[in-house]
């Protein structure tokens, strides 16, 4: 076991390939999935690095529950950083983080956010400038990677009301039932693969959803024939991380503590 540890959730790859900078240039450090059974690695760790999207400018509701989980209370003198990527304003994302955490008696000493290619594409295009993005943020996450082994501290900025409402609305809708399957479907189960909380099964050979979507757009963006839409998305270019593979995603999703 590493004596640090970055738990992260991630769809279509932005995330995954963040954390793995990450862990790369801190050195001994584990990365594992952020799902419903984490959290057993949290105990005795020198740093903790939580690394996930912005949703509607706030905490996906995967990571919402697992900043609740008992196991926090288990963390002591760790120090504790958050980074969130965004394609665009990340909002109260970060401070969000640090609410649920103060909650459980943890403090969060660092938090920044990462700007990459948005993959929402039911409300956006994908950017033309992709790779703008990504050069920005190995510079970016280089700064990131010093702060951190420094153990600097920063401040997190309340966010504007207005945000609050528009995450309320959309975080906890089951948006997979706006999720149509096309005919260019050949049932090749990648969708299933790569979504993070097993909520797709083939069914007849095609992808049936289970109502316990996390909205993170990696069934649409993954599948190799565009067959998947949601609303909004039609006829716009599907995007993940050109670092980040089908395989790679899916291995790492299936990931447990220890491994």
């Amino acid at each position: 076991m590493s004596k640090n540890v970055i738990y992260c959730f991630s769809g279509t790859g932005n995330s995954l390939f963040v954390a793995k900078r990450l862990a790369n240039k801190l050195g001994d450090c584990d990365i594992y999935p952020i799902t419903e059974q984490a959290g057993a690695s949290l105990a005795g760790k020198e740093k903790i690095g939580l690394v996930f999207p912005t949703y509607f400018g706030g905490l996906p509701a995967i990571v919402d529950g697992f900043l609740k989980k008992s196991e926090w209370q288990q963390v002591k003198n760790a120090y504790v950083f958050c980074i969130v990527t965004a394609g665009g304003n990340a909002a109260k994302t970060v401070r969000s983080c640090e609410l649920a955490l103060k909650a459980q008696g943890v403090k969060l000493n660092y938090g920044k956010t990462v700007y990459l290619p948005t993959n929402y594409i039911l409300w956006h295009n994908v950017p033309g400038n992709r790779e703008q993005f990504y050069q920005k943020a190995e510079v970016k996450l280089d700064e990131i990677v010093k702060a951190i082994s420094e153990q600097k501290q920063n401040q997190t900025l309340p966010g504007i009301f207005l945000f609050d409402l528009v995450y309320n609305h959309y975080i906890n809708q089951k948006a997979d039932r706006y999720f149509k399957v096309g005919d260019s479907c050949n049932g090749c189960a990648t969708c299933v693969r790569v979504c993070p909380v097993n909520n797709i099964r083939i069914t007849k050979h095609k992808p049936e959803y289970l109502g316990h979507c996390q909205q993170c757009l990696a069934c649409l963006h993954y599948c190799p024939n565009q067959a998947i839409e949601a609303k909004g998305s039609k006829g716009r270019p599907r995007i993940t991380h050109p670092h980040i593979s089908v395989k790679e995603i899916s291995d790492f999703h299936h990931k447990k503590e220890g491994e």
